[in-house]
């Protein structure tokens, strides 16, 4: 799933400006995946590699990049509950309607 040009670039614009936490809800773990390596791309300029917020973590940047799907294993899913690491503006979890009842209950 793609955000059209001109939502992406408004998302973008304000609020990367302002550190935090973004809720993402998605269908299913495919559909995560693909989003989190489509953000992170957007992140890089277009590059696919490195910065904005690596699946482990381990670099630093504008994001954090965090999956919550039932088939992570608890160590991550718990990460999705836990502040960005230093080094990160913005802790931004993808996660599937069916974490959205943990998540927000």
């Amino acid at each position: 799933p793609r955000l059209p040009p001109a939502e992406g670039k408004r998302v973008g614009a304000s609020t990367w400006a302002e550190s935090g936490a973004i809720l993402v809800f998605l269908p299913g773990a495919a559909e995560i995946d693909a989003a989190m390596r489509e953000t992170r791309s957007a992140l890089n300029g277009g590059h696919s590699g490195g910065g904005g917020g690596r699946k482990g973590g381990d670099e630093r940047g504008l994001a954090w990049l965090v999956a919550l799907h039932g088939s992570l294993p608890l160590r991550d899913q718990r990460r999705a509950f836990s502040p960005a690491p230093p080094g990160f503006q913005t802790k931004v979890v993808f996660a599937t309607n069916v974490a959205e009842t943990s998540a927000t209950t």
